[in-house]
């Protein structure tokens, strides 16, 4: 029988050590639960070596194509198992979709026309549909052939499912969310001239927009190593406006355009009269209006953007010195003093590691409550039903999903804990985290985050869920405080990220009922709470419109917490957003005898 390979992570910016984690995972679990081996797993792929994923799983490279075998027979084996199907998702999140091999939809050229001309229905109908047009054009591209033949022959399929493609990129996070948003900005890629304004209209005015970011950043990572032209200069310019759109963005705190400046190649920066990434990412670290999440990510962002340039880099250790200090002393009167602390140990902590790494992998010392709180959530994780061989990677993604301060590499440990589909262990150590006393609420706030995009839709999440929005309110109505306006807008943001798009919430039962609930006794009160009219607590009715929309249920008659009543109170709300986004969602989630359209059928 071959050895189960312990698994550890070193180096949470490495793709492959996650990748080969979330496979051991599911690995595991196939063999526990459905005692199916990897020597079954090996010979089903067509490698009669029964050490095969063994060796891949100690030191070695998944390839694009290994990884969608390896779905491919994890989902005909075992299709109901949690995480079945997600390692090509994965490995698309973090390499990026520079290959067809790692194409989710697989679909022979031959097929292509005469599928493009049947209009897409579903999810993914989309998704095959565009990824079998990407097929093409990634082939005549490698062949030094043009693209604009193809391109003006699909130009008008290729709008229609460019529009498709955003509408299920700003939806709640799933697989198919992600998938969408990496298909668009490697469509960009080829047909830029008929996809540009249509991604910057979303950017503008969807009440989701912040989301198609991702498609951007994706784009950019597909041609940093090319000279295009046209790509750099829409992408710049197209960046000048990401400061006035956070002030309208739903979720901010999300960081979706830091990870783009992150991103940008410094020789786009070079030519011009000025940094002006570096520019940007200081501003937002400096900006005591911003969030914990935002500032975190933007001052560790400087570091990873500049870490492969030695000229660059010692401009930023000047850059995190002087954040570091601004930090401290702002942590003399801010009301997120732990947060700020953690953010400028973290900073030194790189700056002071030999060797020096792009991402803070271990932790400085901290004495504080909140961070005993979160430790001891770890070690739990030792009592927990996971194989012995994965407790230490466990432990160390759950630390790193609250503990990490650079954005990308804190969501890229929770996009591998979700890959692992054994995400019940880590709810209960989240669920720890928010339970706890010594809890602050910047930290609050990334393990609501965490929940919601870890996607377990059962009773047991709604109902942590639902705790943790009463403590966020009952302490949000008591006194004022960004902070607790920031982690109230979390609370609602989970539920809408987890309970959103892809669950029924038609069907009745104990998550459906427990979601009802937080609409009786958190929503309803919260419409008509006149502190909701203060523009501070703007960012909380934007949250309610958006828990309201993707929780959405049958109107039933008299009901006045139904998401329609509420939705249509919000429509007279001051903030402009909230507003749009009100009247937005009336218009097209509702059916005229009081039913719930599907997001794409609208």
């Amino acid at each position: 029988m071959p050895e189960r390979v312990r698994q550890v992570i070193a180096d949470v910016g490495e793709a492959e050590q996650l990748i080969r984690f979330a496979a051991a995972a599911q690995l595991a679990r196939l063999d526990d639960e459905e005692h199916i081996s990897q020597r079954v797993v090996a010979q089903a792929m067509g490698r009669p070596d029964a050490a095969f994923l063994s060796r891949l799983l100690r030191t070695g490279h998944f390839t694009d194509k290994q990884l969608r075998e390896l779905d491919e027979v994890i989902v005909a084996l075992a299709p109901q198992m949690p995480g079945a199907g997600t390692l090509s998702s994965l490995n698309i999140r973090l390499r990026g979709l520079t290959h067809r091999d790692a194409l989710v939809a697989q679909v022979p050229c031959s097929w292509t026309w005469e599928l493009l001309a049947d209009p897409p229905v579903t999810e993914f109908d989309v998704l095959t549909q565009s990824s079998a047009l990407l097929s093409i054009f990634m082939i005549l591209s490698k062949a030094k052939r043009r693209v604009g033949d193809t391109r003006n022959r699909a130009a008008g399929k290729l709008t229609g499912l460019v529009n498709q493609l955003i509408l299920i990129g700003c939806t709640p996070p799933t697989a198919r969310n992600t998938d969408a948003l990496v298909i668009l900005g490697s469509l960009a890629k080829y047909s830029l001239r008929e996809t540009s304004d249509l991604i910057k209209d979303a950017l503008v005015s969807q009440p989701l927009g912040f989301r198609v970011w991702r498609a951007v950043t994706n784009l950019v990572q597909l041609t940093k190593n090319e000279t295009d032209e046209q790509v750099e200069k829409w992408v710049t310019d197209l960046f000048k406006e990401a400061a006035s759109l956070r002030e309208k963005s739903t979720y901010p705190g999300r960081s979706l355009d830091l990870e783009l400046a992150i991103t940008i190649p410094g020789e786009w920066t070079s030519r011009a009269e000025e940094d002006w990434v570096r520019a940007f990412l200081l501003s937002r670290a400096r900006d005591p209006n911003a969030t914990i999440r935002e500032r975190g990510t933007a001052a560790h962002g400087l570091w990873e953007r500049a870490f492969f340039d030695a000229k660059s880099l010692t401009t930023a250790k000047g850059d995190l010195q002087e954040l570091i200090a601004i930090f401290r002393s702002e942590a003399e009167t801010h009301e997120s003093a732990a947060g700020l602390r953690w953010i400028a140990a973290t900073l030194g902590a790189i700056l002071e590691g030999r060797p020096q790494t792009r991402f803070c992998n271990t932790w400085p010392p901290c004495e504080d409550p909140w961070f005993q709180a979160v430790r001891r959530a770890a070690e739990g994780l030792d009592e927990a039903d996971i194989p012995v061989h994965l407790q230490s990677a466990f432990k160390t993604l759950f630390e790193h999903s609250l503990l990490q301060n650079a954005g990308v590499a804190r969501r890229q440990a929770i996009d591998a804990l979700v890959a692992s589909g054994c995400t019940q262990p880590i709810v209960n150590a989240l669920d720890s985290v928010l339970r706890s006393e010594d809890s602050e609420s910047w930290l609050r706030s990334r393990a609501l985050f965490a929940l919601g995009f870890l996607q377990q839709r059962d009773g047991e999440v709604a109902t942590v869920l639902a705790d943790a929005c009463r403590s966020a309110y009952t302490r949000y109505v008591s006194r004022s405080s960004e902070a607790l306006a920031a982690e109230l807008h979390s609370a609602l943001f989970a539920v809408g990220d987890c309970f959103g798009v892809g669950f029924q919430a038609g069907e009745e039962n104990s998550a459906t009922r427990t979601i009802r609930r937080i609409k009786d006794d958190i929503l309803r009160p919260l419409v008509h709470e006149e502190k909701m009219q203060h523009v501070s607590s703007w960012p909380v009715a934007r949250a309610a419109v958006y828990m309201l929309t993707f929780t959405a249920e049958a109107t039933r008659p008299s009901d006045s917490s139904s998401s329609r009543e509420l939705l249509k109170i919000l429509t007279s709300h001051p903030d402009a957003v909230t507003r749009s986004f009100s009247a937005w969602a009336l218009a097209f989630r509702f059916a005229a005898d009081g039913g719930v359209r599907p997001i794409l059928g609208t």
